[in-house]
């Protein structure tokens, strides 16, 4: 079976021997004759995080390399898709690269400004606009040949979990916080940069992280013994669940990864959206915190069936009445699939809970409705969360009206209907007494 995170279309553009030479072979523009890749090009080693700002704000990454006075880039998107890049060259100092994504073309005209900046302009051309901004951009490392995916692809399981926390047990030093810090700037943010960008520059970019005040809670928790028994646990139940879906489930199965990582403190579990390919992030202390016992598998069956509620709504879309969705429904096939015994496993209550309260939660109902017909975005975590009873009564709200449209409707029917009219379904439900 192929793996899903090798599909992975990575463009070079070469400039060599003063030559710009684009995928075609065409020539584009050539250089002064001093300035040769191998003087300048040098200075654009490792990747870059650009921020695109004035009217349309944006966030990139470029990734530079030079082997025998080639000079390579390689362009992302702020969802790490590469961008085509039609051609590119370096004259007076001054990077240009032209790229079109969706029948736009981009100019980014870039300078060095010290050995870790750039800045420099980008222009959108479009037939009926033009518009332009400033460009501001860190080097964040400095790998030459850096591969996006490589990291990720190394430790991608046959069954296409991806181990960060077997990573660093077995290869962090135990040693003092400053000794983690830079083993994990040298070995970790090189192998998955992608899966940790937002976490170490906000989901804007704009953040610099102090890593010592980062890193420290992720340094603590290795040190634990029983954390480092629950990475084990948790890993052997995800392969678990995965292998008990592709057997007797296959209809709902997906070639998703999911990384089993530490929460840093604070990462809620996600589903990250990354070159067209969704992957679940589950932050192992904090799930093995609120999902002890037999509610850790039924939690994990549950979002690895998620990946089915992906394909009707994707991950970018993170309004609240589809987030209710996507966990009513796959609470119901984790429900229906025998992965959870009851809603009170699923959910971590005590026994009997669900059916003592689900009939007595008018008010939740009302404020999740409130804040669906608001497009409350915030409100996400506060009521579909795993630590407040707030957020369990959400969930047991939720996972009625799973139960209620999953046994009227097949998942057929269910995508067939779309989004506009789940959302409809959703707001009669929670209308009633």
């Amino acid at each position: 079976m192929r793996k899903a995170i090798l599909l992975v279309p990575v463009m070079f553009f070469l400039l060599q021997g003063g030559t710009v030479v684009s995928v075609c072979g065409q020539e584009a523009r050539k250089p002064a004759a001093a300035e040769t890749p191998d003087v300048l090009g040098k200075g654009w080693i490792g990747v870059w995080k650009l921020l695109l700002e004035g009217q349309n704000k944006d966030l990139a990454y470029l990734a530079a390399s030079v082997n025998s006075g080639k000079l390579s880039v390689q362009y992302y998107n702020r969802l790490w898709e590469p961008q085509k890049v039609h051609n590119f060259f370096l004259e007076g100092g001054k990077l240009t690269i032209d790229s079109r994504p969706n029948a736009r073309t981009y100019r980014l005209e870039l300078r060095l400004a010290g050995p870790a900046k750039t800045e420099g302009t980008w222009t959108l051309v479009h037939p009926q606009v033009k518009v332009t901004g400033p460009i501001t951009g860190v080097r964040v490392l400095t790998e030459n040949n850096w591969d996006a995916f490589e990291g990720l692809r190394a430790q991608e399981q046959p069954n296409h979990i991806i181990d960060i926390n077997k990573f660093l047990i077995e290869k962090a030093p135990n040693g003092s916080l400053p000794e983690f810090v830079r083993f994990w700037q040298s070995e970790v943010e090189p192998r998955f940069l992608v899966l940790l960008a937002d976490l170490l520059f906000g989901k804007d970019g704009s953040a610099e992280p102090d890593r010592t005040v980062l890193l420290k809670p992720v340094h603590q928790l290795l040190k634990k013994k029983e954390y480092r028994q629950l990475s084990v646990d948790a890993a052997k139940e995800m392969a678990r669940v995965i292998e008990e879906i592709k057997q007797k489930h296959a209809e709902y199965y997906r070639v998703n990864p999911v990384a089993l990582m530490p929460s840093f403190g604070g990462l809620d579990t996600s589903a990250w959206y990354f070159n067209r390919m969704v992957i679940l992030r589950v932050p192992v202390d904090i799930v093995g915190r609120d999902y002890p016992g037999k509610a850790l598998g039924a939690w994990l069956a549950k979002e690895q069936l998620k990946f089915v509620m992906y394909q009707f709504f994707p991950p970018v879309d993170q309004r609240l009445g589809v987030e209710v969705i996507r966990e009513a429904l796959a609470g119901y096939l984790a429900l229906s699939k025998g992965f959870a015994s009851s809603p009170d496993v699923l959910i971590a209550l005590p026994a009997g809970s669900y059916q003592a309260n689900v009939d007595k939660l008018g008010a939740v109902r009302q404020q999740l409705l409130a804040n669906i017909e608001q497009a409350d975005r915030r409100e996400i975590r506060a009521q579909l969360g795993t630590v407040t009873p707030q957020a369990k009564n959400g969930l047991i709200v939720a996972y009625r009206f799973g139960q209620r449209v999953g046994s009227r409707y097949d998942m057929k029917q269910l995508s067939n209907m779309g989004p506009r009219r789940l959302v409809e379904l959703l707001k009669e439900y929670l209308k009633e007494s």
